[in-house]
């Protein structure tokens, strides 16, 4: 854009090039503060690394348009007094500064705003601006002004923003909030840490909880030789990671394929649709790896056990679906696993997958609220009924992401007294509540370590801010610590309860990455 040259010679004139710190209106003229780019990255005002100038609202209102903050502009100014203007700028602590009045301005870089990027990218395409300007193609340009769709254009302009910022070009509505925390909310969080170990004074508290503390699973897995080999097993779960795929994406893979499979239905080297790119991507990179940390750490539990107790031969997987770990499990080890689920055709799925890799004989799939299926292990326990075929007595619990309070319900099933086993769960979806309600009769122990439900509904919804990980993992930390010693404090085998604890793997593989444990 030509720059207005309205300069006299009598005053200095300089020309600055940096960014925007600042945008205030005074009386005509609105402040900008510059930060020129010798600045080192500091922009304060009382060193004057950043440099107040002076843009008259009406002389420059079509400049103006740009003018937002973080964007990178040239402007010739001169140097004079503040004729009248008599209120400092937001800042400035004395009148001493130079003061600067702009007499031409032109613009470097598009500033990440909305606003500003669609004003720019008219004038780059009717030539006011130079196409350097936005870091876009001036074909893309013409092809996001061309976009009839409101919805669409946002979108991509969102995406030159996030471009702009640097960050990644992960596609979100721009009408999407980024997550807030009310500063109240941080205050409970605070207070409620501090309450550890502190009994509340309401009628169902009666023993205090302990924030405790979360083992890495390399501080676990111990010496070399007391760590068993899984290597034997990680080839099969590979292949049955890629075996185990819905049918639509099966589907999608069609042929003129090399199959590496135990059978032949899908292929492990190319990929032909998005979708299957990103349900192998997750398979691969993010489930593997959680499945062989859960079949490493029952190999440990199993080889921990005193030798009488040893004897891990019925497992029941909570909430298993289509049976990733279950199959694993079935695979890797002498037992028979025993997975219940809602997903009826989560459910057949699995049962397909576990014929045709060989282990159907050694799994049973049971599509029931796990609730119910609790209630009918128990009546047959309590009765001695003989259902050691129907439903023999469970050895261990594991539950991979289990959403809400079915991770609640599992850990109490694993350690009441007519089941009391070891168990692996990994809770997730914290905010959800299946079985806290009628027409279910259950209700989690370490709920009465709350003041009020508005506490634990606060809390909860914290640990869901996957923006926020500063916060989530700490109010994360505190609902599982709460679950492990109320399990602790319900148990009278204090051998057994005190090696109850919290483990973690990598968090690059699932933002929810605490893992109960419970060994023998």
């Amino acid at each position: 854009m030509t720059a207005k040259d309205n300069d006299t010679t009598n005053y200095k004139s300089i020309v600055l090039e940096g960014r925007i710190l600042r945008k205030k209106k005074r009386y005509d003229y609105f402040v900008l503060a510059v930060k020129e780019d010798d600045s080192n990255g500091e922009a304060t005002y009382m060193n004057y690394k950043s440099k107040d100038v002076y843009v008259h609202c009406k002389q420059f209102e079509t400049e103006l348009e740009f003018c937002y903050l973080e964007a990178i502009i040239r402007v010739k100014c001169r140097e004079g007094e503040k004729e009248g203007l008599l209120l400092l700028t937001p800042g400035r602590q004395d009148n001493s500064a130079p003061v600067y009045y702009a007499t031409g301005m032109d613009l470097v870089y598009c500033a990440p705003n909305p606003i500003a990027i669609q004003y720019v990218m008219a004038g780059v395409l009717d030539g006011r601006f130079e196409e350097w300007t936005l870091p876009v193609p001036k074909s893309n340009l013409v092809s996001i002004s061309q976009l009839e769709s409101p919805r669409e254009k946002r979108l991509e302009v969102a995406k030159v923003v996030r471009q702009l910022k640097g960050e990644s070009q992960v596609e979100r509505d721009p009408r999407q909030r980024k997550p807030r925390v009310k500063l109240c909310d941080l205050e409970l969080l605070e207070a409620v840490e501090e309450r550890s170990g502190v009994v509340l004074e309401t009628e169902y508290d009666d023993a205090p909880w302990i924030l405790q503390t979360i083992i890495h699973c390399e501080e676990v897995i111990g010496s070399a030789e007391n760590k068993k080999s899984s290597e034997s097993i990680i080839d099969v779960v590979s292949d049955l990671n890629l075996l185990n795929l819905p049918d639509s994406v099966k589907e999608e893979e069609s042929t003129s394929m090399s199959h590496s499979c135990p059978c032949s239905c899908v292929d492990n080297t190319t990929t032909t649709t998005k979708k299957t790119q990103t349900r192998i991507g997750y398979m691969m990179k993010k489930k593997q790896p959680q499945i062989q940390w859960m079949l490493d750490r029952i190999q440990r539990l199993s080889s921990n056990m005193p030798h009488s107790k040893n004897n891990i031969k019925h497992i029941v997987d909570v909430g298993g679906g289509r049976g990733d770990l279950g199959i694993a499990m079935a695979l890797a080890f002498d037992v028979h696993v025993t997975i219940v689920d809602l997903n009826e055709s989560s459910l057949r799925a699995g049962q397909e997958c576990a014929e045709k890799v060989g282990v159907a004989d050694h799994m049973s799939f049971v599509h029931a609220n796990f609730y119910d299926f609790v209630q009918k292990y128990n009546n047959a326990r309590s009765n001695d009924d003989p259902i050691q075929t129907v439903l023999p007595k469970v050895d261990l619990v594991v539950a991979l992401h289990a959403c809400g309070d079915l991770s609640d319900l599992a850990l109490s099933f694993a350690t009441e007294t007519l089941c009391r086993c070891p168990f692996l769960i990994c809770p997730c979806c914290y905010t959800k509540r299946f079985f806290s309600s009628p027409p279910n009769d259950f209700t989690p122990s370490w709920y009465r370590h709350w003041q009020t439900p508005e506490e634990r509904q606060v809390i909860s919804r914290l640990a869901e801010l996957n923006d926020l990980p500063h916060v989530r993992d700490r109010a994360i930390r505190i609902i599982n610590s709460m679950r492990i010693v109320e399990c602790r404090n319900d148990d009278e085998d204090d051998d057994w309860s005190s090696s109850f604890r919290l483990e973690e793997y990598e968090n690059k593989l699932s933002l929810r990455n605490v893992v109960l444990v419970g060994d023998r």
